[in-house]
């Protein structure tokens, strides 16, 4: 009876006024030396851990590992997207980047993200996290699909560099 009720419950979004950002995380235990997907992220090399996610990665201001570089992701289906390189530790193996453009054009304001690898020490494999912060004005749908595209990319990046 309640299941019932529940079924006609209409939830309505509305964005904020006020500035708040929307955090989603997701991470991954990779069968690979730590060293090598940490090579890999800091580099950017989306296209090589994620081939069936990334067609292309071009480097179009700077180069890997440098803060304020811009680099250009071609994705499978078409879309582009450029990103400016923000933090880059090799001490505490993160990669930080911001979206800068996006074709076709993005419905959000503002998305930061996080790559960091730890190494797991009995083994010397990896352990992953992603992490991206959106503005208030990104919709649900876009994170979600965020969150399942990061799921994807992070089971893409276990299987292309497993040993």
């Amino acid at each position: 009876m309640l299941s019932a009720a529940i079924t006609h419950i209409k939830i309505i979004m509305e964005h904020s006024d006020i500035p708040v950002a929307s955090h989603q995380y997701e991470s991954i235990y990779i069968n690979c030396p730590s060293d090598k997907v940490w090579g890999m992220i800091r580099n950017f090399q989306l296209d090589q851990m994620c081939p069936e996610w990334v067609r292309e990665v071009t480097w179009v201001d700077g180069e890997p590992g440098k803060v304020g570089s811009s680099v250009k992701l071609t994705f499978q289906e078409g879309a582009q997207w450029t990103y400016r390189i923000l933090e880059v530790s090799d001490i505490r193996r993160t990669l930080a980047y911001e979206l800068v453009m996006a074709d076709p054009a993005s419905n959000m304001t503002a998305y930061q993200a996080v790559l960091k690898v730890f190494k797991e020490t009995i083994n010397n494999k990896a352990f992953v996290i992603w992490e991206t912060d959106f503005s208030n004005d990104a919709k649900a749908e876009v994170i979600m699909d965020n969150k399942y595209k990061k799921v994807d990319a992070l089971n893409m990046m276990a299987r292309t560099l497993s040993e």
